[in-house]
């Protein structure tokens, strides 16, 4: 339905409701005419309110078409504007895309930048295809070359008879040097036998012997110091009944009688002074015995030190022997190293450096081949300046 269509039937729709009001308006009149003649009014009233209920429902149809309508129109409306904008959008595209198609076309029809491009990429294949052909020459005259290799095979001929004069030389001299560590280590062996036997027998004999000599000396003296002992009590015991009770009461009385005897007790018999004198005399015979052994332990005790700086002696002596045959391998091995090579400790192989790939071979890092050989281990021929 058209806006047209929907004004016209508006239109219709008025005058109908202008009709409508008319008639309403001629029945009011009639019904105004007729109200004094009639007395029953009931019916009428039932139909006025019928009429203007009607009248009513009719004027709210109107209005909610009225508000569909402008509703309507105000959508289409905006339909209306959003199409507009859409042609103009797509007119300035087109606009834009003419122009652009015509910059290109004349763009494509010009072909001189391609022309000398292609003659540019011609030059160069004809200087590459030039300098192709020269080094094709150059390779044809190098193979000929290398093929006459006779020079080389003497060269390399001569090389195997001295490596093999020089290795002869080197087992030569390897046998003699191991023969000498051979002779070495057996008088150091030797040596070292003698010193072994003469320790076992030192120690084994007269050591032994002495030994118990002290013992059987120390025995007797711890005997004789028991005798002493009971020979002392026995004394104490004669003295207390020669002097009387008051010998035991007191000490310092018995000494003040036996310093004083002309003070009323009586002398001491001669037996008991003879035996005074033989007690004195065993005292100092064991005092002499005792000096006499602390003597003795004395001159064992410096042999045995005497013996202990021999042993230490032979022991420095050896050891200097050993790092002396040390040196002479370590300066032998160095006089026979390659110019410009470095001999590995771990597998006797000469290379130009010992480096950390080369280690790993043998489950090493640097660290731990100096922690091995010592922190001045030289590493590069350099190094050993």
């Amino acid at each position: 339905m058209t806006v047209r269509d929907k004004r016209e039937k508006m239109t219709a729709t008025r005058e109908e409701f202008a009709d409508a009001q008319q008639e309403f308006a001629a029945y009011a009149a009639d019904f105004a005419a007729d109200i004094e003649t009639k007395r029953d009014v009931s019916s009428l009233l039932d139909a006025i309110d019928a009429l203007r209920a009607e009248i009513e429902e009719t004027g709210d149809a109107f209005d909610a078409y009225n508000q569909e309508f402008a509703a309507e129109v105000s959508h289409l409306q905006t339909e209306i504007g959003e199409q507009r904008e859409a042609l103009r959008e797509m007119r300035d595209i087109f606009d834009a895309y003419a122009e652009t198609f015509e910059s290109d076309v004349e763009a494509k029809q010009d072909v001189s930048d391609l022309l000398a491009a292609i003659e540019d990429l011609r030059a160069e294949m004809d200087t590459t295809h030039e300098a192709f052909d020269a080094y094709t020459n150059e390779f044809v005259t190098d193979v000929a070359a290398l093929r006459d290799v006779s020079d080389l095979l003497a060269a390399i001929e001569e090389l195997q008879l001295e490596f093999g004069a020089v290795q002869a030389e080197f087992d030569d001299y390897t046998d003699d040097f191991d023969a000498d560590i051979e002779r070495f280590r057996n008088a150091v062996a030797e040596q070292r036998d003698a010193v072994a036997e003469y320790r076992e027998e030192f120690h084994g004999v007269e050591v032994q012997a002495m030994l118990n000599a002290i013992a059987d000396f120390q025995q007797e003296i711890d005997d004789f110091r028991a005798e002493f002992e009971t020979t002392e009590e026995s004394f104490d015991a004669f003295a207390r009944d020669f002097y009387g009770a008051e010998a035991s009461d007191s000490g310092d009385a018995l000494e003040t009688e036996a310093e004083a005897p002309d003070a009323g007790v009586p002398e001491q018999p001669a037996e008991e002074s003879v035996e005074t004198e033989n007690e004195e005399a065993e005292l100092e015979v064991v005092e002499t015995e005792t000096d006499t052994e602390d003597t003795d332990t004395g001159s064992i005790k410096e042999v045995e030190e005497e013996l202990i700086i021999e042993e230490e002696i032979d022991t420095e002596d050896t050891r200097e022997a050993e790092n002396a045959v040390e040196e002479d391998e370590e300066t032998e091995a160095d006089e026979d190293a390659p110019e410009g090579m470095i001999q590995c400790l771990v597998c006797g192989e000469y290379y130009q450096a010992i480096t950390e790939p080369h280690l790993q071979t043998h489950d090493m890092t640097i660290q731990e081949y100096r922690e091995e050989y010592g922190e001045d281990m030289p590493l590069r021929p350099d190094d050993k300046a």
